[in-house]
């Protein structure tokens, strides 16, 4: 088993797309969420691949000649109303995972409004299927100027890396979100601090979270990487992280254990500012959980996090190569 497929595609699902529905039926656990078999014809050419759309009642109204949903933006006038989330998978059969993320720092939400609130929300998904599920924000969010929404969805929730074949930075796909309750996103007014990195190397690689590699990280192959590594419950561990800016100067990443995010360094998340196109590299340090157990060590990356989201852009979310932490007594 392998969480990447030959020829995979994670395919974005743009802004004005609504697929053709063949069929529709609704879930037996609950009313409110929807299964539908959809027409994926269009990605025959890709063995495999998931795509993720948002949005809400306001989404196809216009605020100042500007269509919600071109924008990325998801403007909230009732909490009482959901945020419609679709999310469609293509090659086969697959468990997936939902964690969702307000200004970067993960919160309970709840599926349907008589659900309860949970910080995941795991279900099954067979091929060629999409489903629609309503999400309600708990109401002791902010409600005050702009926000950013990252919703996340990873493959294989009761899966572990350390039993496949070969590790993969391919296990699902996430997507960020301008949130507003007064119409309009305008993050100029937070106070964003962003930090420069201690090492950085001026060619451009892929993301990676590893076992204390230093300066040599650079240079690792993801074949040669541990797939689990053993750490003491509730102690500190470290690792190494390698990270591009791409053709962007600011990034954030955070990182979880067990779909759960964890401080990194005693904070939420880290901000980094440095050149286009160049790749840092550090030491970062976690806390094990308390209970024993394995567990999936993931870190996503989010490019310009605090900006607006520009009309007809899309802002996706890299994720690291994923591994399994073994806690031990």
């Amino acid at each position: 088993m392998n969480f990447k497929d030959s020829k995979c595609l994670i395919v974005i699902v743009l802004a004005f797309f609504l697929p053709l529905l063949v069929s529709c039926e609704r879930n037996n656990e609950n009313n409110n969420v929807y299964i539908h078999k959809w027409d994926n014809r269009r990605y025959s050419d890709w063995e495999t691949s998931v795509g993720i759309d948002a949005y809400n009642s306001n989404s196809y109204k216009k605020i100042n000649d500007k269509l919600n949903k071109a924008n990325s933006l998801l403007y909230i006038t009732d909490l009482d109303e959901p945020i419609t989330i679709k999310f469609n998978n293509n090659g086969k059969e697959r468990d997936f995972v939902l964690t969702i993320f307000y200004d970067y720092v993960q919160i309970p939400f709840k599926i349907t409004a008589d659900g309860i609130y949970d910080n995941i929300y795991t279900f099954a998904l067979d091929d060629s299927y999409e489903i629609e599920l309503p999400l309600f924000l708990p109401k002791e969010i902010d409600r005050t100027g702009s926000h950013k929404l990252l919703i996340s969805f990873s493959i294989g929730h009761n899966i572990h890396a350390a039993d496949l074949e070969e590790l993969s930075d391919w296990y699902g796909m996430g997507s960020v979100y301008d949130i507003s309750f007064d119409g309009e996103a305008d993050f100029s007014n937070k106070k964003i601090v962003y930090n420069k990195p201690s090492h950085i190397d001026d060619r451009t690689f892929n993301m990676l979270l590893v076992p204390d590699a230093g300066a040599d990280i650079i240079n690792i192959n993801i074949n040669s990487l541990p797939k689990m590594i053993e750490v003491k419950k509730g102690k500190p561990f470290h690792l190494t992280y390698r990270l591009s800016t791409d053709n962007s100067e600011k990034v954030l990443f955070l990182v979880t254990i067990g779909f759960q995010q964890t401080p990194v360094d005693g904070v939420e998340y880290k901000l980094f500012t440095f050149d286009k196109n160049k790749t840092a590299y550090g030491d970062i340090q976690l806390i094990a959980p308390d209970e024993v157990g394995l567990y999936e060590v993931i870190a996503l990356k989010i490019l310009n996090p605090f900006e607006k989201i520009q009309v007809g852009t899309w802002c996706d979310v890299k994720t690291s190569v994923r591994f399994t932490l073994k806690v031990i007594d």
